[in-house]
């Protein structure tokens, strides 16, 4: 089926309008990255395109906690010093090119082993907020998700932002890939610890990519780590935690085995890395 209407409203609310008319036959375009080479190579035939870059959602506004527009690309994101972890994150996801395209808010739509912002904005408790022709509601990202390309985002829903609080704690970023640079994870672990005076964690986020069908915090490896002391057996009890809590899969890059065995490795690393 070909596309029958492209439209780039300028406001928020002409978006919405679409949304609620159209629904799921409606495609939402940011960057583009992800969807362009689906509809140059036919893999996805959308009724309409509703395009967001001129509905001006590429803010980002420091003021305690960061709101980052869903339009940001990440290249500004990978420039927020005040956010090291999910910095560090953009930083390592595609090319130069890749980055100065694509959103922080479409990159919460790709799937593992490429939504790696995710990830990193999981340990950081972030939330989005979806906003729709009745008002806004703000969505913990750790519920946001439900399956692979599914999320909790109705069809006439439109995310416009991400708000991260304060960060509080120590953070740690890495990345399995096949390369240094320009490729997807096999694995990526973002960690986060918050202490008390006397070095025993408080709270704990470990957040998995590569692990399953979407972005995800390994709880169980949290609660292996708080009210513990930072150390080699709470470090390992906190890596085996993290590869039970995973249910990997197989694709060309890697098999559910090694990916499973690299979330152990990697979770090790991350917290070693912090201490």
């Amino acid at each position: 089926m070909p596309i029958e209407t492209f439209s780039a409203p300028e406001t928020v609310d002409g978006i919405l309008e679409l949304l609620d008319q159209y629904g799921p036959d409606a495609l939402v375009l940011a960057g583009g990255t992800m969807v362009m080479p689906l509809i140059n190579e036919a893999l996805t035939s959308p009724r309409v395109v509703v395009s967001l870059q001129r509905a001006n959602l590429n803010a980002i506004n420091v003021n305690g906690q960061t709101e980052i527009g869903a339009t940001a690309t990440l290249a500004r994101v990978a420039e927020l010093g005040e956010l090291p972890l999910l910095a560090s994150a953009t930083r390592q996801i595609g090319s130069w090119a890749i980055r100065n395209m694509a959103t922080l808010g479409g990159n919460l739509f790709a799937p593992p082993p490429s939504g790696d912002a995710a990830v990193a904005l999981l340990a950081l408790d972030a939330r989005v907020v979806a906003a729709s022709q009745s008002g806004e509601r703000k969505i913990v990202l750790d519920s946001f998700y439900s399956g692979l390309f599914q999320t909790s985002l109705n069809p006439n829903e439109l995310l416009t932002r991400i708000i991260i609080p304060k960060t509080r704690g120590k953070t740690a970023w890495l990345k399995c890939a096949r390369r240094e640079a320009n490729s997807p994870s096999v694995v990526a672990v973002a960690a986060r610890l918050v202490t008390d005076p006397e070095g025993v964690i408080t709270e704990a986020r470990i957040a998995l990519g590569g692990a399953n069908d979407f972005p995800m915090r390994a709880k169980s490896a949290e609660a292996a780590l708080v009210g513990r002391g930072l150390d080699a057996a709470s470090i390992t009890d906190a890596a085996n935690a993290a590869m039970n809590d995973a249910k990997p899969f197989s694709d060309a890059l890697a098999s559910e085995w090694y990916r499973k065995k690299m979330v152990g490795v990697y979770v090790r690393r991350a917290l070693e890395g912090i201490k």
